[in-house]
């Protein structure tokens, strides 16, 4: 079994944002490239409930917060795009969601997260044409 030391450093280093969601609408995990995407820093938002954190943030196309959409519906998202503002920016990302399940009930949702722009710039720049 891998450490969970060693998990965490691997999450940190991953260059998609990823958030934890608990049971109880509560930010537990967010990596490097959350904080960097969001404009938050962790010690800001960890443990507090998600609709304190994205207050100001709007869900285009009638959409809501992914994380809270899979911890009460159970419904997931696999490279689904949604586009938000913050802070008078329009964000748009590719998004897929998963449910973390303890005794048949959703214990958490974690989210992958890429911002579709910095995606491309990673494609192109890893694209051997």
């Amino acid at each position: 079994m891998v450490d969970e030391k060693i998990l965490l450093e691997i999450l940190e280093h991953i260059p998609s944002a990823v958030y934890v969601v608990d049971q109880q609408e509560r930010m537990v995990y967010v990596n490097r490239a959350a904080e960097l995407l969001d404009n938050y820093s962790r010690k800001d938002v960890l443990g507090k409930k998600l609709e304190d954190i994205y207050k100001d943030i709007v869900f285009t196309e009638d959409k809501n917060s992914p994380c809270l959409l899979g911890l009460h519906t159970g419904q997931v998202y696999r490279d689904e795009n949604v586009e938000w503002f913050n802070g008078g920016k329009v964000i748009n990302t590719l998004i897929s969601t998963y449910l973390v399940r303890e005794k048949d009930k959703i214990a958490a949702v974690y989210a992958i997260c890429d911002e579709i722009s910095n995606l491309k710039k990673r494609v192109i720049s890893n694209a051997s044409f």
